[in-house]
Formats: structure tokens, sequence, C-alpha cells
């Protein structure tokens, strides 16, 4: 197995350090994740866990998606159990929680919730407890 290296920092910890990205800072990291999952999606895969400590933001700028752990292929559904949830519960999509079909747009909507976060330097739910 031979993987790139990735040097950087996860978004995550660059917002906990050095606070929330410029508006232009957080189109480029979007536009790279965009960039990985089009190019994930487009092998027929589904990523599940985009949130900011997967991406790592390079002193340039450049942002790589990481840790292909929960990737799915979308065309078996027999991978996960029928009920398990996966992912990091603050960015997954509601059709995560509901057990509904899950494709291309839970990615997305993961990428929305991320790069909330990177703008603001809060997740876009908080709550004590995961809740429905």
């Amino acid at each position: 197995l031979v993987l790139e290296l990735a040097p950087g920092t996860p978004l995550g910890r660059r917002v906990a350090t050095h606070g929330r990205l410029s508006p232009a800072a957080a189109v480029q990291v979007a536009r790279d994740v965009a960039r990985g999952l089009a190019t994930l999606h487009g092998h027929g895969l589904l990523h599940r866990d985009v949130k900011p400590e997967n991406v790592v933001v390079a002193p340039d700028g450049r942002a790589r998606l990481i840790d292909f752990g929960l990737v799915k292929d979308s065309f078996v559904t027999s991978m996960t159990a029928p009920g398990q949830l996966v992912g990091t519960a603050e960015f997954m999509a509601p059709e995560q929680w509901s057990g509904e079909t899950r494709d291309v747009r839970c990615d997305l909507f993961s990428l929305g919730a991320t790069l909330y976060f990177a703008l603001t330097g809060r997740s876009p739910f908080a709550g004590d407890s995961l809740e429905e």
C-alpha cells in the first residue's frame, strides 16, 4: 500500500489554533475537497465521513480529503449492517440518520457543514447529546 504524503494541518486544528478561515480561503478548501469528492464519486464510492478533521490544509492553502476508512461502494448495499450509523454526527446528512438511501448528496451535505465550520469556527449542529 502506497499513500501520498499530505503535509499540512487538519482543518479542525487549523481553525482551533488560527481562527476561522477567510471567505477566499474557505472557497479554496471547499473547491479542493469538492474535486476530491468528484473523483471519489466518479468511481462509485462514498466517503461518508467528510469533516474538518478529515481535511488537511497544506501551508500553501491547498486542501486534501483524507481518511477513507468509511468509504463505501455505492453499488454494494451489504457492506454496512442495516441500522448501523457511520460518520461523525455533527457533520452527517439527515439521510444518514434516518436510514434512507445514502448517495453522493450525503457527502455534499457534509462538505457544506464542514465549510460552515471553516467560516464560523463552530459546528453547524451543537448539543450535549445526539437526538432526533
